[in-house]
C-alpha cells in the first residue's frame, strides 16, 4: 500500500532514535504506539531501511526534515512476519525521519527489528531501485481499489516495477511484483496470465 497524507496525532510519539549501519533495534510495539527513526544524508547518499515484522503488521513512514511525509509503505504480502523497506537517494544534505506504528490502532504486542541497512554514496543501481519502489507502491495503491479499471492501471504500474527491480538485480521485488500481477490478472479473469506471473515469481 502506499498511504498519503499526514501522520495522525492521537499516535503516541517519541524522540526519534539515530539509526547506525549494523546497529540493529529490536522493540515491542502495541495499537496506539508509534516510534521515531532518523538518518542523516548528504547530497547524493542513498539510505535504505528495513523492518522485519516479528507477530505486528506495521506502516513504515518517510518524513523530510519539515515532518511532511514523503511517503509510507504496508506491504500488501508481509503481513505480520515479513518486511518493510524503504530506499531513498537525497537530493540534499539533510535528516530523514522514519515513523514505525501499527497498521491496527488496535493491534495486540508484537516486536519488530529496524535496521540502516545502506548510508552511502548512492550508485545509478540505488537510483533505479528507488524508482522501482515507488512506482510498486503506487501500484498497490491502485491494486487497493478493488475495480477493474484501477487494476489494468495497476498491472501497468506493476510492469514499470518490475522492469527497473530487474534492472536492479531486486530478486525479492521482482518475485513481489509478479505475485501482485499474477493476482490481479486472476482477478481480472485472465486465468493463463495470472499462472505466467505466478510461476515466474516462484
Amino acid at each position: 500500500l502506499l498511504l498519503s497524507g499526514a501522520v495522525s496525532p492521537v499516535w503516541s510519539q517519541e524522540q526519534a532514535t539515530s539509526l547506525t549501519v549494523g546497529q540493529p533495534i529490536v522493540r515491542e510495539m502495541r495499537g496506539g504506539e508509534q516510534h521515531s527513526y532518523q538518518v542523516k544524508l548528504n547530497a547524493g547518499q542513498h539510505a535504505r531501511v528495513v523492518v522485519d515484522q516479528k507477530g505486528i503488521d506495521v506502516v513504515l513512514a518517510l518524513l523530510g526534515a519539515d515532518g511532511k511525509p514523503l511517503h509510507e509503505v504496508d506491504n500488501n504480502l508481509s503481513g505480520t512476519r515479513g518486511m518493510e523497506v524503504v530506499s531513498l537517494v537525497a537530493d540534499a544534505g539533510d535528516t530523514y525521519v522514519f515513523n514505525v506504528r501499527p497498521l491496527e490502532k488496535g493491534a495486540s504486542v508484537g516486536r519488530y527489528e529496524v535496521r540502516l541497512e545502506d548510508l552511502r554514496t548512492a550508485t545509478q543501481t540505488d537510483r533505479t531501485r528507488v524508482a522501482a519502489e515507488r512506482s510498486y507502491f503506487v501500484a498497490a495503491q491502485l491494486q487497493n481499489e478493488r475495480t477493474a479499471d484501477p487494476r489494468r492501471k495497476a498491472i501497468e504500474r506493476y510492469a514499470e516495477a518490475l522492469r527497473l527491480m530487474r534492472e536492479a538485480g531486486d530478486g525479492r521485488g521482482e518475485a513481489m511484483t509478479l505475485t501482485n500481477m499474477g493476482t490481479l490478472y486472476n482477478l481480472l479473469g485472465e486465468p493463463q496470465k495470472a499462472h505466467e506471473h505466478l510461476d515466474q515469481a516462484l
